[in-house]
């Protein structure tokens, strides 16, 4: 399922540019490397957008740069958190993640929970990016961290 596009700027092309590769488990480093760069400019563009904060998270995150993750991902978790829609399961399966792969080991369990319980609600149970997203946590934090098959 695509996510809904909440940009209305010149920042919204680099920003679904990138989502549509960062969302994925199989793309190749080069073009990870790229969505990062388009993530980047559109976070110049909108430093204070949940949804490029939360693409700029994810993208950090799959180049292995898992401290700025965990930088954009918390502030795109506030600010989503603060909306009446809630949180985004990917910043909450992301933030798991890197928090996993810096030894955090309690805290990916506990945003993994965290992550479980939101995908509980009927507005994400159906959600495939999130259920992918759920995988790729429970593959990497409980299982041998191989990718999850699709």
């Amino acid at each position: 399922m695509a996510r809904p596009n909440r940009i209305h700027s010149v920042a919204a092309w680099p920003n679904i540019a990138s989502w549509d590769v960062v969302r994925r488990t199989d793309a190749d480093e080069a073009a990870y490397r790229t969505a990062l760069e388009y993530a980047d400019a559109a976070a110049r563009l909108e430093p204070e957008n949940s949804y490029i904060l939360n693409t700029l998270g994810i993208a950090q995150y799959r180049v292995g740069q898992y401290g700025e993750s965990l930088k954009a991902l918390t502030r795109s978790d506030e600010i989503y958190s603060k909306q009446p829609t809630g949180p985004e399961p990917g910043d909450i399966a992301f933030l798991a993640m890197a928090y996993h792969r810096l030894a955090h080991a309690d805290q990916a369990r506990q945003l993994l929970d965290r992550l479980r319980q939101l995908l509980e609600q009927d507005r994400w149970k159906n959600d495939t990016d999130s259920l992918s997203f759920l995988r790729e946590a429970e593959a990497l934090i409980e299982g041998d961290g191989a990718k999850p098959k699709e």
